[in-house]
């Protein structure tokens, strides 16, 4: 798509980047909560392949798991009835452990996280 947008002469790339952007994360992000997960497999390869560095797309798809993970909460608040204390909890849990990664993950290089992405995948 990109290449086309080349070809056809100056236009605002930021403006069908950005449309490029909503519309794969939209994408992943339905299937993700049709499904139950899988928005790191669309996601962050296509932010990656969109020219974002690794650790800006790893966190805005991090954000977007946080956002998705709120809705489903918010759909799912009366079947959860007593039980909101689990929420809290791995909100608590989880909300410093995915600030500290990708805090992290901006000071290595990122030749090494695309390795270590690699591996992961084929895991």
């Amino acid at each position: 798509m990109f290449y086309l947008l080349t070809i056809l002469g100056n236009f605002d790339h930021s403006l069908f980047k950005s449309i490029y952007i909503f519309l794969i994360s939209f994408f992943s992000n339905t299937f993700s909560a049709i499904s139950g997960g899988g928005a790191g497999l669309l996601q962050l390869p296509a932010l990656i392949l969109s020219g974002f560095p690794y650790y800006q797309a790893l966190s805005s798809h991090k954000l977007a798991t946080v956002a998705l993970g709120i809705g489903g909460s918010l759909r799912d608040y009366k079947s959860l009835g007593n039980d909101i204390s689990v929420a809290w909890q791995i909100l608590i849990f989880g909300l410093p452990g995915v600030i500290l990664g990708a805090s992290v993950v901006e000071y290595i290089s990122e030749k090494y996280l695309y390795l270590i992405l690699g591996i992961i995948s084929i895991l």
